[in-house]
């Protein structure tokens, strides 16, 4: 079974019973005044992406009650997208395997949290049980997070915001910082660091290039579009003279090789999985003429920084993640059961049809006449 699908079951199920169980020793506390200059911590797990995508919040936040501290209890593999941002005095992380690995890191950061006495919590994660009672043990003396009437994880906040489905992303997580902002801030996204210089040293020409990412995260591997699609996709496009870049972490690398295996005309593909940074993938998208992307981390990135991208979208709805505007095109065939994605358990998927439809039906010929409209 899937490592992360384990995480998720566990959360769903012993999660829930946790928070159950400590709703009983707990009592909400009334909202407490915010101090001057207070320290806020900001929990954020998963995503990439989504960090991407809270930052304007975050630094909504800094803006508006300038904390002392700003801290953020993030997994590891986060560390540089934080720190790339430059909104964080400190980046406490978690190495997520092994588990024993994590429940030592989990702790300790706990432990120093809870000595630096948190003046506001802000859980960016949605319905996870498992932040929420990370939440309760950190005790700060403000917590913010979502709530669902019928989860027993809202219990531990004294300021909540609902999941508003039909909103974009970003406006969700701002409804989350208004909840202790006295006035509306700006929404513009917050620039990572990148360097100019990295394409070149892959052998990719500013400008004219492809950036590919056959790749999702692996909590939720049903938002790939094929690999067999990819490949006609690929062969379809390899002439259009420049190089193309297949990205993804070290552990997708292999995926990549799968992918460029099939293709008669590789001279021109390069490999990137597991050779890059954050900041130096941050770069190769950013200087890229098109990203061709699943719905996943690297189609955020692309956005913000303004390069043109082809995406695909099946278990999840482009209303919350796709692009708000700019030069984007979004396939999402819109069939009966899609979005599927379920929030409320760790973005639990279920297919009723035993296939996904939603993705299948973003054909290879659909998407070679959009990129080719790109190319032109």
């Amino acid at each position: 079974m899937n490592k992360y699908l384990i995480l998720k079951n566990i959360d769903n199920g012993f999660g829930s019973f946790l928070c159950a169980v400590l709703s009983a020793f707990h009592s909400r506390k009334k909202k407490a005044e915010i101090r001057k200059n207070p320290k806020v911590l900001i929990i954020k797990f998963w995503g990439m992406g989504s960090i991407l995508l809270f930052a304007p919040a975050v630094k909504a936040l800094k803006d508006s009650l300038a904390p002392e501290e700003l801290m953020i209890l993030t997994l590891e593999s986060n560390r540089e997208v934080c720190r790339s941002l430059g909104l964080f005095t400190d980046v406490l992380s978690c190495r997520l395997f092994p588990l024993h690995r994590f429940v030592y890191d989990l702790f300790r950061n706990i432990l120093r949290l809870r000595m630096k006495k948190v003046d506001i919590l802000f859980d960016f994660e949605f319905f996870t049980n498992f932040t929420a009672i990370v939440t309760f043990l950190i005790g700060a003396r403000t917590n913010v997070g979502f709530y669902a009437h019928d989860l027993t994880r809202s219990n531990f906040y004294e300021l909540t915001a609902p999941f508003n489905q039909y909103w974009h992303i970003t406006d969700i997580y701002m409804n989350l910082a208004n909840k202790v902002l006295d006035r509306q801030l700006d929404k513009n996204y917050v620039l990572p660091d990148t360097d100019d210089a990295v394409p070149g040293r892959y052998g990719l020409e500013k400008g004219k290039y492809i950036v590919i990412n056959p790749n999702s995260e692996p909590i939720s591997l049903e938002r790939r579009w094929p690999r067999e699609y990819f490949i006609e996709l690929i062969e379809a496009i390899g002439g259009y003279g420049g190089r193309i870049a297949l990205i993804g972490s070290a552990a997708e690398a292999e995926y990549n090789e799968q992918i460029i295996g099939k293709i008669a005309g590789k001279g021109n593909i390069v490999n990137l999985g597991g050779k890059t940074s954050f900041v130096e993938l941050a770069s190769v998208i950013k200087n890229a003429k098109l990203l061709i992307t699943n719905d996943s981390g690297p189609l955020h990135v692309g956005v913000i920084f303004g390069t043109p991208t082809v995406s695909f979208f099946g278990p999840e709805t482009p209303v919350i993640y796709g692009p708000k505007s700019g030069r984007h095109h979004v396939f999402f065939e819109n069939v009966e059961c899609s979005p599927c994605m379920n929030i409320r358990k760790a973005k639990e998927v279920k297919c009723k049809k035993g296939k996904a439809d939603c993705i299948l039906k973003i054909t290879p010929d659909k998407v070679i006449k959009v990129v080719r409209e790109f190319l032109v």
